[in-house]
């Protein structure tokens, strides 16, 4: 991850065709029974169901035209009857959200690397940005200085922005607030402007309570800060082994590798299972912004560049050099 901006291949969830692949069959009988004679027998994958569910996971379901899909995270494919008209699959393929749909028996021989295809590919960033998740890896990875990095992006480029921070906080005199005052419909306009920061506004978060939904529609981007935690849409680590381990879990659309350490970014990329990957080096000037809080003011330009393209809006014409 030397470059600035590199896609990570490979990961934890290329799971080779014919490993036990856990697997949920939301079907009726007989259908779900000859689905399962199939993806036990043949491709030698592990069904689960409800009551196993909890301690196996299930990394994609396999549904019909009138199953009633359970509200989760887990991808859907929708096996369709071979004499179901091309009206009611339509509607089947709408109402359930799958995200493949296959003919069964026509095509179960494509099952296997249809389910590789949709379990393999990493999370993306929402094409709605208007909250972007941060959290870290662990504690003291900068993910706090990366939560305002591009809350203030956001305002040098026109976006009313607001950070949400956790901890302590690299800026000077920011308002403390609880977690659920972040979805007050006027938050924004009763917020101070930190120096140097245009169009951004930062708040510190007085309890470990979840954060609320932003609801403010002054804010244009919202940036929250979820401390030690990998089911966010940016995850901040170090190259060490925190970072092996959390990249092992995250739900993150992106990584954000700080500096360098013991861990080789090969190592990291095996588990980052092709996420995007974004470098920011060590840098004297970030820790001495942070140290005198003047963070995001204070950062060199250089390092918030390489935040940029996640941030919504044109680029920055004169970020701080």
């Amino acid at each position: 991850m030397s470059d600035p901006d590199v896609a990570i291949p490979g990961g934890p969830a290329s799971t080779s065709d014919g490993l036990p692949r856990p697997i949920a069959i939301d079907l009726p009988r007989p259908g779900a029974d000859a689905v399962r004679g199939w993806v036990e027998g043949v491709l030698g994958w592990q069904p689960v169901d409800a009551t196993t569910a909890r301690l196996v996971p299930p990394t994609v379901r396999l549904i019909g035209p009138d199953t009633v899909p359970l509200d989760d995270a887990v991808p859907r494919v929708l096996l369709l009857p071979t004499d179901l008209a091309a009206a009611d699959a339509a509607a089947a393929a709408i109402r359930t959200r799958a995200a493949v749909v296959l003919v069964w028996p026509d095509d179960r021989d494509r099952l296997a690397q249809v389910v590789a295809g949709v379990v393999d590919r990493p999370p993306a960033l929402s094409d709605d940005r208007r909250v972007l998740r941060v959290g870290g890896v662990s504690g003291g990875v900068g993910t706090t200085t990366v939560v305002l990095a591009l809350a203030g992006l956001a305002g040098w480029n026109g976006t009313a922005s607001l950070a949400a921070l956790r901890g302590d906080a690299p800026v000077a005199g920011l308002p403390i607030v609880p977690a659920a005052a972040i979805a007050d419909p006027d938050l924004w306009s009763r917020l101070p402007e930190p120096p140097g920061t245009q169009g951004l506004r930062a708040v510190r978060l007085a309890d470990p309570s979840p954060i609320a939904t932003p609801t403010d529609p002054a804010i244009g981007l919202s940036v929250l800060d979820h401390g030690v935690d990998v089911d966010v849409d940016v995850v901040v680590c170090r190259p060490d082994a925190a970072a092996l381990e959390g990249l092992d879990s995250t739900t993150a659309a992106v990584v954000v590798l700080v500096g360098t350490g013991p861990v080789s970014p090969r190592a990291l990329a095996r588990v980052a299972g092709g996420r995007r990957g974004i470098h920011l080096p060590w840098s004297a000037r970030v820790e001495r912004a942070g140290r005198y809080r003047r963070v995001p003011a204070g950062l060199p330009g250089s390092w918030l560049r390489r935040l940029q393209p996640l941030v919504p809006g044109p680029a920055s014409p004169r970020p701080p050099s």
